[in-house]
């Protein structure tokens, strides 16, 4: 910190007696100070200003002017409309952004600000300025602007678009896509919009729900300090015409720089075809191409999941069917037949179990079927005679060569506690039913 001789300063003593506090307050300041006259000339200054003004220390700054001290005149030249709007009154300078080359060709950017010194009588002394080394805070504004330009893009797909401030609980901007003649042009406030967003989500939806019905400063600002900062919901959107389409909420969280308000950036996206899509994908990795049910993987899959839950009770039967002289009808009639004979296969083991049971193909011939809860296994013989005699009264095929089932069943937990165990005893039971005489079921024993 240095200041110009007492003899050189207007008023000196005045300023001494008023602005004590503020020097010691420059001198310990990492900041860039400095106090001018009247005539523009620096009395007091602290070393930061000095570097940025590209100058070694602030002995170089006193006593001179703008002039004296920019290189670029421009520079001094705008410095010198400032004070002197100041002085005039007809002007306030405060958190003006700017920049300045060092002495060693860096730019620094900072805010600027100037207040004028007065002393008892209202008289002006002089000049105060100071800033704040700002880079950071420029190029986080400048960041923060580019973001929020990306969010404000809407997609072909993007339904609508809303930046929400939360301190003020006021919608700051919002784009509509004109594509979706929705009720979207009703957002006109907050309310509007928490109120459209939850009427849209449905209560299986628990975190699309929850966050909508919890859109406040705290709620919100506590995801934000946990350091989440995006959050994605993907549901069912209920339609006016009462029809429902796959939505994808895309919520950003972002603090504004420039008053540092908590916003809630909320974009919704039409995701029905890509649901669509992936719902086809899902259905070709999990289902036999030829029959339409689970194929190998994902029957095993289903029902080792449903064994390995938690506080499973209660008895299960596992069927194991094998098509009996299967080879011979592909021989004879060609592999269109035997194909249509496993779909109709496929048709009867469908329609002869509940929702809740899982029944596939597990390759060729053979299919399994796994019924839950059969408490007793008079349940279980009913049905697999049942399947039996359908099978048996398909007419496509000429009697003689017209294929029949055999089916091995076992039961969890009794015959096993794993979906290798009672595969591995279904099996077992299958041999002895093609044993008897095929064309029947056995019970693993």
């Amino acid at each position: 910190m240095c200041i110009e001789n007492k003899t050189t300063l207007k008023n000196y003593d005045e300023l001494e007696k008023n602005y004590a506090l503020l020097i010691e307050a420059i001198k310990s300041s990492e900041d860039t100070i400095f106090i001018k006259n009247t005539d523009f000339v620096y009395v007091a200054a602290s070393d930061p200003f000095a570097y940025i003004s590209g100058k070694q220390s602030a002995y170089e700054v006193i006593g001179k002017t703008d002039f004296d001290i920019f290189k670029d005149s421009s520079l001094a030249e705008n410095c010198r409309r400032d004070d002197l709007a100041l002085i005039s009154g007809k002007s306030t300078l405060s958190n003006i952004i700017g920049s300045s080359v060092d002495s060693n060709g860096k730019t620094h950017f900072n805010t600027r600000s100037k207040k004028l010194i007065y002393d008892s009588d209202g008289n002006i002394l002089g000049i105060m300025g100071f800033s704040q080394n700002n880079k950071q805070l420029r190029l986080s504004k400048e960041h923060f602007a580019q973001e929020m330009h990306q969010f404000l893009r809407l997609s072909d797909n993007d339904h609508y678009i809303s930046i929400i401030d939360l301190n003020d609980r006021s919608i700051v901007e919002k784009k509509l896509n004109p594509k979706y003649n929705l009720s979207y042009n009703k957002y006109i406030d907050l309310d509007n919009v928490l109120d459209n967003l939850l009427k849209s989500t449905t209560m299986e939806d628990v975190e699309a729900y929850m966050f909508y019905s919890n859109l406040s400063f705290d709620y919100i600002s506590n995801i934000y300090k946990s350091g989440k900062n995006k959050i994605v919901f993907e549901y069912s959107h209920k339609l006016q015409d009462g029809t429902t389409q796959w939505l994808q909420d895309v919520i950003h969280l972002r603090v504004n720089p420039e008053n540092g308000h908590l916003l809630v950036i909320i974009i919704l996206r039409d995701i029905e075809d890509q649901r669509k899509k992936e719902l086809e994908l899902q259905h070709e990795a999990e289902t036999d191409s030829l029959t339409g049910l689970l194929n190998r993987n994902y029957i095993n899959k289903k029902c080792d999941e449903f064994i390995k839950q938690e506080n499973v009770e209660g008895t299960h039967a596992f069927f194991m069917i094998d098509v009996d002289n299967f080879k011979n009808v592909n021989d004879t009639y060609g592999h269109n037949i035997g194909d249509k004979f496993l779909k109709e296969l496929a048709s009867i083991l469908k329609s002869n179990v509940r929702h809740e049971d899982i029944v596939g193909r597990m390759g060729g011939d053979e299919f399994i079927m796994f019924m839950k809860n059969t408490p007793n296994k008079e349940i279980t013989s009913k049905r697999a005679l049942e399947i039996i005699e359908k099978v048996s009264a398909l007419t496509f095929i000429p009697s003689k060569d017209k294929p029949t089932i055999s089916i091995g069943i076992s039961h969890y937990p009794e015959d096993g506690s794993t979906i290798e165990e009672l595969y591995v005893n279904a099996d077992v039971a299958l041999y002895k039913a093609k044993s008897n005489g095929k064309n029947c079921f056995e019970f693993f024993s």
